[in-house]
């Protein structure tokens, strides 16, 4: 596993809200590429995804948000960007119920090493409120934001200029994005901040961030980053240790006796040419109670992780390959003293597949990623990773103890940053999903996408359908009411429908037959 995957993929997510009973896994795609970084739970049942849309050698890439309902059908999903190209790492809810997102912002050209900071804010429906870029010379990332009580922002990931090694990152804005101050953290080496988590102990403003230090110098080795921080960002303390490999942390479980658990990656471990993944505790002073980790014949990494208090269980959700196989979903359970309870390998029709986010729901857990490096990937399980329509397959993990030691401690300082308005604009873009089943079985069947030519239409429309009988044909409104409908007698594959008694607006077209459902979306535009 190559080490920038370690890092890079570090997320958009889906808001999603889900009814316990029901599981299954879903992918999200056009033509385009597509990603899911980000993941978060809706009040009313449903979920949003945030993630990239278009990032291939072609295109630039362009920032998506997919909403979907409980059981993960896909009711809108927009698109928003500018001239170069965008990257999601994160997103959360908005007290206002919107959702506010940061990556990166990259100009299309290899030669340039030019990089900003984003923040967009958009409101429940997926429009654009504003959008602001932070940057100076060089490259700058915003790997993780959350919000403040006082509705302000926190936001970390890593800065560089041409002629220096990148730096932590800290910065703060208010609601509207104005900038408060920029913190940099730096060691002798490269330092990258890839989470945060605001502390749950009280309304004191302290945090935690996490990542990686490496050694760009020398070997390209890395040791774990965790620093606890006050209101005004100065460290209360940091844990900066690692082995003689590449340690990295991508997930903070903050705690409220003011300890934390953290996951990431490491091949400090017995076998330096394999990744594992690691899964350490930290008590409230910063001090390693134990760090395990896990592993078996390749390599694994864990990207997110929660921790359920009632439960006391500890959630991860990362990636594992087997020889001559590129990455599956990997879902890890342990106890609270990191002891395996359950571990799953999700196989699937597809090819490829790794989730970087991780939701709990009342009964089932809710991951999101990117299957076939095409589609965004939405899953859900019980609370084993179990998927009663879909059977997984059952890989054994062990936790062995992993013996660090200490690396130094971090230096900070302010510096400036320059604030720009972004003139981005959303709009809608139509998505198809497909089912999938995860499976040891080639006999289970995928569902293929539905084909709509023109798209976006006018009066009229041709869909094209990979089932042999379609049976009938209904056209809903994303609010879920039945427009217009028919059914049809003869044998066809290729179905042409009038649209002229529809308005202007994002639709959804259902395809049933006796080989089962197709579903896509379409835009009606004059």
């Amino acid at each position: 596993m190559s080490k920038p995957f370690i890092i890079l993929f570090l997320c958009l997510q889906v808001f999603a809200s889900v009814r316990a009973q029901t599981v299954f896994s879903k992918t999200y795609g056009d033509d385009a590429y597509q990603n899911g970084s980000a993941l978060q739970l809706l009040p009313d049942g449903g979920m949003v995804i945030a993630g990239t849309t278009g990032f291939d050698q072609t295109d630039s890439a362009d920032i998506a948000l997919y909403r979907m309902n409980a059981d993960g059908d896909l009711l809108w999903s927009v698109k928003a960007g500018g001239p170069v190209s965008d990257y999601v790492n994160d997103m959360i809810l908005t007290h206002d119920q919107g959702t506010i997102l940061t990556g990166q912002s990259i100009v299309n050209d290899p030669d340039s090493a030019i990089g900003a900071l984003f923040v967009i804010k958009l409101d429940s429906l997926g429009n654009a409120e504003w959008a602001q870029s932070y940057d100076r010379p060089g490259i700058e990332s915003g790997n993780a934001i959350r919000e403040l009580a006082n509705g302000d922002f926190l936001i970390a990931g890593s800065t560089s200029s041409p002629d220096s090694m990148p730096n932590g990152l800290l910065l703060k804005i208010d609601a509207l994005g104005n900038l408060l101050w920029t913190k940099r953290f730096e060691l002798n080496r490269s330092v990258l901040f890839t989470s945060l988590e605001l502390s749950p102990t009280g309304s004191t403003g302290e945090f935690f961030v996490g990542g990686t230090a490496i050694d760009s110098l020398h070997d390209p080795n890395g040791d774990f980053v965790v620093l606890k921080l006050d209101s005004s960002s100065q460290p209360l303390w940091q844990f900066l240790a690692g082995g003689s490999g590449f340690d990295v942390v991508n997930a903070l479980a903050p705690l409220a006796d003011g300890g934390l658990y953290g996951c990431g990656t490491t091949n400090s471990g017995p076998s330096m040419n394999e990744d594992d993944g690691v899964l350490f505790k930290l008590d409230s002073l910063g001090n390693a109670e134990w760090v395990h980790h896990y592993n078996r014949t390749n390599d694994e990494g864990f990207m997110d992780l929660k921790f359920d208090q009632n439960r006391q269980e500890v959630y991860l959700c990362g990636s594992t390959t087997t020889s001559g196989s590129g990455p599956l979903p990997l879902i890890l359970v342990t106890d609270d003293s990191g002891t395996v309870l359950q571990s799953r390998k999700q196989q699937a029709v597809f090819a490829e597949a790794f989730c970087t986010n991780l939701q709990l729901t009342d009964n089932g857990l809710l991951l999101t990623g990117q299957a076939d490096f095409a589609d965004a990937l939405l899953v859900r399980t019980d609370r084993n990773g179990n998927s009663p329509v879909c059977q997984d397959s059952i890989i054994l993990l062990t936790g062995d103890s992993l013996p660090l030691t200490g690396v130094g401690f971090l230096t900070t300082q302010s510096f400036s940053l320059t604030p720009a308005v972004l003139n981005w604009t959303s709009q809608p873009f139509v998505d198809q999903f497909s089912t999938l089943c995860f499976t040891n079985s080639t006999s289970d069947v995928k569902e293929e996408p539905l084909l709509i030519f023109p798209n976006p239409s006018s009066t009229w429309l041709q869909a094209r359908s990979s089932f042999d009988h379609i049976t009938e044909w209904v056209v809903y409104s994303l609010t879920g009411e039945k427009l217009m409908t028919g059914k049809l007698q003869q044998q066809e594959q290729v179905l042409t429908i009038g649209l002229s008694t529809l308005a202007n607006g994002v639709y959804l077209l259902e395809l049933n037959s006796d080989d089962g459902v197709q579903r896509a979306h379409f835009i009606r535009q004059e």
